[in-house]
């Protein structure tokens, strides 16, 4: 019995382990993302936001418009 509760709180243990590890993995990733995300709206010679990243925000001002939901497009530059 006593055995078994051993291999079950080492299994515990390793599970708990692998737990913490993916999520700092996960934690690495989701930093990435948003780096990347950052350095897409921005265009890297001007520093002014891109073009890619300009046509996304009117389209979603534009599309918030026909909902009826207010926003400024200054919110998106």
């Amino acid at each position: 019995y006593s055995r078994l509760r051993l291999e079950l709180e080492a299994q515990s243990q390793q599970l708990q382990k692998e737990i913490a590890d993916r999520l700092v993995i996960e934690t690495a990733l989701q930093k990435a993302k948003e780096t990347l995300e950052r350095q897409n709206k921005i265009d890297s010679l001007t520093l002014l936001s891109s073009r890619h990243y300009f046509d996304e925000s009117i389209e979603g001002t534009l599309a918030a418009d026909a909902t009826g939901i207010s926003n400024s497009l200054s919110d998106y530059l």
